[in-house]
């Protein structure tokens, strides 16, 4: 199983993109509870900032699943985590990058 070779790999991007894509999988299964358990999984790796690559998928599909579970503050929650890395990583490049840009109009789409 794909989501277990992540989790083996020790490697805090792939665990973090394993489980939120456990998350996604067990949600359309109709596993709600363990749907919870892997996006928690997926969002305290997330959380931390050491993978903002990662991060960006993370929050972005935590909050399509926590609308999905009707979780409409969980989703605010998630966005305002995107927003975050989106600036921190836009931050990160210098200015007049493309890629600084384009981060930077995706965070503004997320508030």
């Amino acid at each position: 199983m794909p989501c277990d070779t992540a989790s083996r790999s020790g490697e805090r991007n792939w665990r973090a993109l394993g489980a939120v894509t456990l998350a996604e999988t067990l949600f359309a299964a109709g596993a709600m509870d363990a749907s919870r358990d892997a996006l928690a999984t997926a969002c305290e790796l997330a959380a931390d900032g050491r993978v903002p690559a990662a991060a960006l998928r993370v929050w972005t599909r935590a909050s399509h699943l926590a609308m999905a579970h009707g979780d409409t503050e969980g989703a605010r929650r998630f966005n305002r985590e995107l927003e975050r890395v989106t600036d921190r990583l836009a931050q990160s490049l210098a200015q007049d990058s493309r890629l600084a840009r384009s981060l930077s109009a995706l965070s503004f789409l997320t508030s």
